[in-house]
């Protein structure tokens, strides 16, 4: 498992941020040499503008064409939609991710507070006995 933080600046909209944090995952997912990523966003009109071909138009349109073309070198590459509540991960990796100029990428960890939320998402996933 890998945890990673991009500094995005001068993002225009949530929308585009989502697609460019999809877009990193996919590359660096290609760059670590996986072969078979699933790849969890919870902005729905963002998984699905990438999980289906389409021809429509839209502000992150490029962002899409480029995740699909780099999704051609994986064996499977599927991006699945959760709710908010469920990936809370995420959101506290973005929130530690602003304290950085560059790439961070954590291998096999993450920071503590990652940790933590995964730990909690996992419960409520799969609540104890």
């Amino acid at each position: 498992m890998v945890a990673c933080s991009y500094p995005n600046f001068y993002v225009a909209n949530p929308e585009t941020a989502e697609a460019l944090a999809c877009e990193q995952a996919v590359s660096l997912s290609r760059e670590l040499r996986f072969f078979t990523v699933i790849i969890e966003g919870d902005a729905l009109v963002v998984i699905n503008k990438i999980s289906q071909p389409s021809n429509g138009n839209s502000e992150i349109r490029a962002i899409v064409q480029n995740v699909q073309a780099m999704g051609r070198d994986f064996e499977t590459l599927s991006f699945t939609h959760v709710r908010r509540s469920q990936n809370a991960a995420a959101h506290v990796l973005a929130k530690i991710g602003r304290s950085f100029l560059v790439r961070m990428v954590w291998l096999e960890v993450a920071p503590v507070e990652v940790e933590a939320s995964v730990a909690r998402d996992r419960w409520w996933v799969d609540p104890p006995n």
